[in-house]
């Protein structure tokens, strides 16, 4: 990873999801997904470099974004705050003070709130209709939710 590829990779996350022909949308989600892949995959020193080059303010970005790209941004941002501290040479509280900055903590409450709401609906629902659990994982990939355990 080079800093001019993470600096595209970056630029190609921020650009705007309200294109009015929608063709913007699909390119971010493949920059995410390498993002994510490079977050989980590479090493600890690809992570710091992402940090650097200003990855937190485009994953706060991300966060008002429709599923699945809120759900990548929220898996970047758990790499980075659980690195463990040996590999890291960033403090988390600097990590802390860049996400307050990025004024990640609205977005991360509106994300708290819409997952909530998503798994009080499921549950509703599942209680109404006991055999709709049987689909859980077709219905949660329908409504944008990627199970990226498996990509680990």
């Amino acid at each position: 990873l080079t800093v001019g590829l993470a600096h595209r990779l970056l630029a190609t996350c921020s650009l705007p999801l309200d294109d009015d022909d929608g063709m913007l949308l699909p390119v971010v989600q493949q920059a995410a997904l390498v993002l994510n892949s490079l977050f989980w995959a590479g090493e600890p020193r690809h992570v710091q470099m992402l940090v650097a080059c200003q990855a937190i303010p485009v994953l706060v970005g991300l966060l008002s974004a429709q599923a699945p790209l809120n759900h990548v941004a929220l898996d970047c941002i758990w790499k980075i705050m659980n690195m463990p501290s040996n590999m890291s040479s960033t403090p988390k509280t600097d990590l802390c003070h860049l996400l307050a900055r990025s004024a990640a903590s609205e977005q991360l409450v509106v994300q708290l709130q819409r997952s909530f709401d998503e798994s009080r609906q499921r549950s509703h629902t599942q209680a109404i209709e006991p055999t709709a659990g049987a689909n859980s994982r077709a219905d949660a990939a329908a409504a944008g939710w990627v199970d990226l355990s498996e990509q680990h």
